[in-house]
């Protein structure tokens, strides 16, 4: 059974107010509703799934194969962005669990200024299609980039497909909804859904409801 956004606001409201788990924490969590104070997030988790957060995800990025081989020492350079994985199965290989990726939900960090100094978030997402052809084999635009609000700021979304390759996993198709939020904190939250209903992994229902519930605190 979903929760009304009013309920997910109260709740997001106690952890705030440090009357939640142990404050000392910063991470406040009660079903599947999580508030990470250090993230900055609080969103909803699909029932079942793991969060992982503020972990070593070299495993991720060091073994994922790009369209461009240029991309691999940049994306290694910038791995510490990554801060946050919320995957159906894990991001690392456990007994008992299939070893893929998908469905799973990234999210990345990092500094406003970094972006500006690219030319700002609007230019970047205006040539996004161009951007991530160059990093993502069989890239394709399912839906254009369109401008919306997440918690009162200003954010970005599309829908893309790509071929996920990695040099430990057979690849597979993957759809991807994108978001990247301009928080008023003066960071950049770069949020990515995946799943792959090709091969009998889609997961809609649970990213949107994810997506839905995501909350900067």
């Amino acid at each position: 059974m979903g929760i009304g956004r009013r309920e997910f606001l109260k709740f997001v409201g106690m952890a705030l107010a440090g009357t939640s788990i142990d404050p000392a924490t910063r991470v406040f969590a009660q079903g599947d509703y999580f508030v990470n104070q250090a993230l900055g997030l609080g969103f909803i988790k699909p029932a079942g799934w793991i969060i992982e957060a503020f972990e070593d995800f070299s495993h991720i990025s060091e073994g994922t194969i790009y369209a461009d081989p240029k991309v691999q020492a940049a994306v290694a350079a910038d791995s510490h962005k990554l801060v946050a994985v919320v995957s159906k199965y894990g991001s690392a290989s456990k007994a008992g669990y299939p070893e893929r990726f998908t469905p799973a939900v990234a999210i990345h960090v990092e500094s406003a200024a970094d972006n500006e100094e690219l030319g700002g978030l609007e230019s970047l997402m205006r040539d996004a299609e161009v951007l991530f052809q160059r990093i993502l084999e069989d890239f394709e635009m399912l839906q254009n980039v369109e401008a919306l609000s997440i918690s009162k700021c200003r954010a970005y979304r599309f829908k893309a497909r790509f071929l996920f390759r990695h040099r430990k996993l057979e690849p597979m198709p993957v759809d991807m909804v994108f978001y990247v939020i301009d928080a008023a904190n003066g960071r950049h939250y770069t949020v990515q859904g995946m799943d792959s209903p090709y091969i009998g992994e889609g997961a809609q229902r649970e990213l949107d409801r994810f997506f839905s519930s995501l909350r900067l605190v």
